[in-house]
Parts: structure tokens; C-alpha cells; sequence
């Protein structure tokens, strides 16, 4: 919540920018409802998505300021309490995904990009990196080709390492 209304804040809101539509923006939400309960839907969501899509936030992070700003912490925390509310899951609570869960998780993951590649189409955004709009900062995305060939390569990829996540 605290990030999302960095972003809502004067100055800062664009349509294109601002909504929590991104999945870290979604995973945080999810990640609560996880820890809060035991319901395996939102768990199997956190577990598949959270490890494999965010754990792409430390490895090439789209923030452009340095550890002065507010934003640089926001965006260190979310990612670091959506992977560590997914490993924590499965290390203290006991979750075992199973393929249930895998393909839940990837029904899920259906529905999101042609949701956000529909949005962003409409607002010239780039939610989800499954849109036109550049992001501001070098991502893996940029590796995989043109719009929209590198969607269907990133869902590829996501996919088999949602797969490696279940083995």
C-alpha cells in the first residue's frame, strides 16, 4: 500500500506509471492474503509467481534512483517481502505446490497478460512488460525481441520456470 501511494502522490501519478498493476504491484496484495491464511490459491500464486517473476526484481532492477530516495527502499522492500513471504511459506508453513497449484498458477498468468497487453494498448503503458511502452530501465525483457514475439518468449520462459519451481 505504502508504494503504491508513493506513486499516487502529486507530481509523481501518470496513467501509464502509476496503477499497481505491475505483478510485484499485485504479488505484495497477494503475499498478505497468503501469510493471513491457508487458502492454496493465493499460496500456489505467491510460491509460482513470487519466485520466479519477482526474484527478476534483484537480478535487474527497474529503478533508476539511488539509495537517497524513498523510492529505492519501496522498491527493495516490496520485492524482499514477496520472495521472502514465498520462501517463508514454504520453509516454515509447509506448503508443497503440487501440479493443481502449477496449473492454477499458470490460468492465472493467462489471464493477467492478455488483460495488461489489452490495458496497455489502451494507455500506452507497459504493465506487466507485456507492452509496447519502454520501461526506462535495461530488463531481461529487452533481450528477448520484439513486441509482441518476446510476450509468448517471456511466457515461455516463465512457465519453465515455474516448471523447474515445481520439480
Amino acid at each position: 500500500a505504502v508504494y503504491t501511494g508513493y506513486w499516487f502522490m502529486p507530481g509523481r501519478f501518470g496513467w501509464a506509471i502509476s496503477l499497481p498493476l505491475h505483478v510485484c504491484d499485485l504479488l505484495g496484495l497477494v503475499a498478505c492474503l497468503a501469510m493471513w491464511g491457508d487458502g492454496w490459491r493465493a499460496r500456489a500464486v505467491l510460491y509460482f509467481a513470487g519466485l520466479a517473476l519477482c526474484s527478476q526484481g534483484f537480478l535487474t532492477p527497474v529503478i533508476t534512483n539511488g539509495p537517497a530516495t524513498l523510492h529505492f527502499w519501496l522498491f527493495w522492500w516490496l520485492h524482499l517481502w514477496i520472495v521472502g513471504a514465498a520462501v517463508y511459506d514454504v520453509v516454515v508453513r509447509s506448503f508443497r505446490p503440487g501440479w493443481r497449484e502449477f496449473w492454477f498458477t499458470i490460468g492465472v498468468g493467462v489471464v493477467y497478460v492478455l488483460a495488461m497487453m489489452a490495458l496497455n494498448q489502451a494507455l500506452g503503458s507497459n504493465y506487466g512488460y507485456v507492452g509496447q511502452a519502454p520501461v526506462g530501465a535495461r530488463t531481461i525483457a529487452d533481450a528477448l525481441g520484439p513486441w509482441p514475439w518476446r510476450v509468448l518468449v517471456m511466457s515461455v520462459l516463465t512457465i519453465v520456470a515455474m516448471a523447474i519451481l515445481l520439480l
